[in-house]
């Protein structure tokens, strides 16, 4: 049992090479307990294969909670507590092998590495592969595009500044999708009325330009309206759908006034 339990699996991983290659190696160090040695060898040999699991595992832990940083993984805090929690399950483990006979040993033992290891990385750290998942899919569409300029430096400007912000709020957890999508609309009001009062200080803003702004609020409305708030993939489709339109259908409001904009500017 102890065999199967400690073989590796491709279901384990979570698409990060370094991580993946550290469970690997924790998977590893864990089948050397169940090496064959004498019975009289049989405890210690236990017990200095946990402290090694021990080692390694702070080394392991260390460098998933620096790559969880890096990544901005909004649940860091409560993952650094499984982490810990896994520490003083494994430390009080290793108190009480002398206490335990072998056959007991084992079975514990077996019990204790799928709660540590296996446990934790297929409930645990699958969830970090979800969101990395999300956050690269929103990165890609989220990133300013050269197309996108209007080559206004106000005006681009405040579009590079929009994109960041709206990543930031669609990674967010702690909101409901409607939470999410009220703050956006009311960013997305927010940003027009900016950007109207500069155009109309140019002297340059139309009913075209506003009725453009209007039409892209209608449409976030009408998506807020028609979303299926329960369909997490969904709502994702439906927000990659507007933002792929949004900044070209804008641009191109803008564009119809390129003469006036660049007697002015």
């Amino acid at each position: 049992m102890p065999e199967r339990i400690l073989q590796w699996k491709e279901e384990y991983s979570i698409g990060e090479e370094e991580i993946d290659s550290q469970h690997k190696r924790l998977f590893e160090i864990a089948a050397g307990a169940f090496s064959i040695v004498s019975p009289s060898e049989r405890a210690a040999k236990v017990k200095e294969t946990i402290r090694r699991l021990v080692e390694y595992t702070r080394f392991h832990f260390d460098e998933e909670e620096r790559f969880m940083k890096e990544e901005l993984y909004p649940h860091l805090d409560t993952h650094k507590e499984l982490h810990e929690e896994i520490i003083i399950s494994m430390n009080a483990f290793m108190r009480r092998i002398p206490e335990m006979k072998i056959q007991e040993l084992e079975k514990e033992l077996a019990f204790s590495i799928q709660s540590w290891f296996i446990d934790h990385i297929t409930q645990k750290d699958k969830q970090i592969q979800a969101w990395l998942q999300k956050k690269r899919r929103f990165e890609g569409l989220l990133e300013w595009n050269e197309e996108y300029a209007l080559k206004y430096e106000p005006l681009d400007s405040a579009y590079k500044a929009i994109l960041p912000e709206t990543k930031e709020m669609i990674l967010a957890r702690g909101e409901t999708p409607k939470q999410l999508l009220a703050r956006l609309e009311q960013n997305l009001i927010q940003h027009y009325r900016d950007e109207e009062a500069y155009l109309q200080s140019k002297k340059i803003l139309t009913p075209e330009h506003l009725l453009a702004h209007k039409k892209i609020i209608d449409i976030l409305q009408n998506l807020i309206k028609k979303m299926r708030f329960n369909d997490q993939n969904m709502l994702e489709r439906d927000l990659a759908l507007f933002f792929q339109g949004y900044l070209t259908r804008h641009k191109h409001s803008l564009l119809m006034n390129q003469e006036s904009l660049s007697t002015s500017l």
